[in-house]
Formats: C-alpha cells, sequence, structure tokens
C-alpha cells in the first residue's frame, strides 16, 4: 500500500464510529461456540479493528506539546501504523482457514504491541521532564492537555 492509499484509508476508517460492543455479547458468543459463529466474529473484527486502530493513529498523531514528536511516541505510532495496514489490506474471511489465518495475525499484532505501555510512560516522563524544567516557557494553564482523559480512552478502545 503506497502512502496516498495508506493516509486515504486511516482517514476513512478514523472518520467512522466503532460498534459498541457490550460484555454480555461477548459472554454469549464465547459461551456457546460454532465455526459459522467464529467466521461471523472474525468478519465482525475484520471490519471493526481497521476503525479502532485509526482512530489510535490518529490521536497519536495529534497529541500536544510535541509528545506525538518524542522517540518512544513515534515508535508506539508506527506499530499502530503498521497494524493498520496489515488489518486493513486483509481480505474478509469466509472461511475457517481464513479465520484462524485473520486471529494468527491479530495474535501477532498483539504480540508486537507489548511495549506500548512503556513507550507511552517514557514519553510522558520526558514531557514532564521538560515541563518541570521551564524548557517551555509559553505554556498557559489553558494549554494543559488532559492526559489522564486520554489514556484512559486510548487504552480502553483496545478492549
Amino acid at each position: 500500500m503506497n502512502d496516498q492509499d495508506f493516509e486515504s484509508k486511516l482517514k476513512f476508517y478514523a472518520k467512522r464510529q466503532p460498534v459498541p460492543v457490550t460484555l454480555r455479547e461477548m459472554f454469549e458468543f464465547a459461551r456457546s461456540p460454532n465455526p459459522q459463529k467464529q467466521i461471523m466474529y472474525a468478519q465482525f473484527l475484520h471490519n471493526e479493528l481497521p476503525v479502532r486502530v485509526a482512530k489510535r493513529v490518529w490521536d497519536l498523531r495529534r497529541l500536544p506539546h510535541g509528545l506525538s514528536e518524542m522517540a518512544s511516541m513515534q515508535t508506539v505510532r508506527e506499530c499502530y501504523e503498521r497494524s493498520f495496514a496489515r488489518l486493513a489490506s486483509c481480505p474478509l474471511p469466509t472461511s475457517s482457514a481464513d479465520e484462524a489465518e485473520f486471529f494468527n495475525m491479530i495474535q501477532d499484532i498483539k504480540a508486537q504491541d507489548t511495549h506500548d505501555q512503556e513507550l507511552i510512560s517514557n514519553a510522558l516522563r520526558e514531557l514532564i521532564g521538560v515541563c518541570v524544567s521551564g524548557d517551555n516557557p509559553d505554556e498557559s494553564e489553558e494549554d494543559i492537555f488532559d492526559f489522564s482523559n486520554f489514556l484512559d480512552v486510548f487504552y480502553m478502545s483496545r478492549i
């Protein structure tokens, strides 16, 4: 996927609203799995995961105070961009074999994300260091970004 196609797809998916899923719905699915339900679930995830990952990429690109430019945050964003590209280019699962391949890809993506929390924490510590040292004299109280809310939304949307 070239850069223009990537950006176009990213924008398309980031503008879509994620489908809310209740714990009850997840429980009901897990309670009585069968091959047909598993393919339907894979198809749902195939359509839903690119939306959620695109929104996280978009959020990571728009962080204030130079946070999105910090090396550790760029690493996180690039990981999410790679994941999005893989998800957006994956064909819709229509068989049990497709479903198994799709879930293997999801497991691989999850394994790549294992250091995200540490990297985000490092970037926030670096930003706090800059703010505490007074290296950003132009910042006013109105410029303070609600990082706690951002992190809540960021991590809860991954569930």
